[in-house]
């Protein structure tokens, strides 16, 4: 559901401004309409002040005229279909908010969601379901896992509590270190696997926090080659970070790249009450 409030959402936002600026060409328009008349062969254009009029000719050194016209007539029927368009979307937009067949699960108690399967979920109920389900964590040197983040787990380094953090401040559901198997059977534990809502799909994140050791560098260039393979790349659902000595890790910068890319804004004032 998300992501189709999203979509109308952006497509309301695209009518208002259609609308707001056709009707400020539409104030400054000269009066009438155009007539268009087509005879042996040549195109003759009118200005037409009155009804029952065959109007005005319009010379060719007035063509602007005939331009301007015209172009109020077009304007004139978006702006009549987009007003309707809009109409229809905020309707549509408050009854999806409240009253959704994606909040019934929602509303029923404790022990009704026990006995009946979910068939529509909104996306806050969807997320509490998909971090309910539990896992088995990287096994490997968990002595590393020293540092503690806002939510309580431990992760490996300083710039991971940093990231784990942003994504819980910003609302965004993750789980650390979660395994995720391959096509040839071997499995991988990505940084973060995200739950992207408003785009309703599964984002991975890798931080590449070693890269000035050699061997590092080769096993991450490898398991990216690997994630490529699974379908897995930039540009698609795969968040890349790093940090060198040379190139830090820029927390600002990530915070707002995450609250664009996860469309922050639009979750917490649309789907969340605000405004639309």
């Amino acid at each position: 559901m998300e992501s189709l409030l999203r979509e109308l959402t952006i497509r309301k936002r695209q009518l208002d401004e259609v609308i707001s600026s056709t009707e400020e060409i539409l104030r400054q328009a000269p009066a009438g309409r155009v007539r268009v008349e087509r005879r042996n062969g040549s195109t003759r254009y009118f200005q037409v002040l009155e009804a029952y009029s065959h109007g005005k000719y319009i010379h060719k050194e007035n063509r602007n005229l005939a331009v301007k016209l015209a172009e109020k007539d077009y304007l004139s029927h978006i702006l009549e279909f987009a007003k309707k368009e809009r109409a229809l979307l905020e309707k549509y937009l408050g009854f999806m908010k409240t009253r959704s067949a994606d909040h019934l699960y929602r509303t029923l108690s404790e022990g009704r969601k026990m006995l009946v399967s979910p068939v529509l979920l909104d996306g806050g109920t969807y997320a509490d379901m998909w971090l309910a389900k539990t896992y088995a964590g990287n096994p490997q040197y968990p002595e590393r896992l020293t540092f503690r983040t806002r939510r309580g787990e431990l992760v490996r380094s300083k710039t991971e509590v940093f990231i784990a953090n942003v994504y819980f401040e910003l609302g965004i559901p993750y789980k650390y270190e979660c395994p995720v198997v391959l096509r040839n059977g071997k499995t991988r534990y990505p940084d973060f696997t995200l739950l992207d809502i408003a785009h309703h799909r599964v984002v991975y994140h890798e931080h590449l926090g070693m890269l000035e050791d050699p061997d590092y560098r080769k096993a991450a260039l490898i398991k990216l080659q690997e994630y490529g393979e699974n379908g897995i790349f930039t540009g698609k659902n795969l968040i890349l970070t790093s940090e060198t000595s040379y190139a830090p890790f820029d927390p600002e910068r990530f915070r707002n790249n995450v609250w664009d890319a996860f469309q922050v804004e639009f979750l917490r004032k649309v789907i969340k009450g605000g405004e639309s």
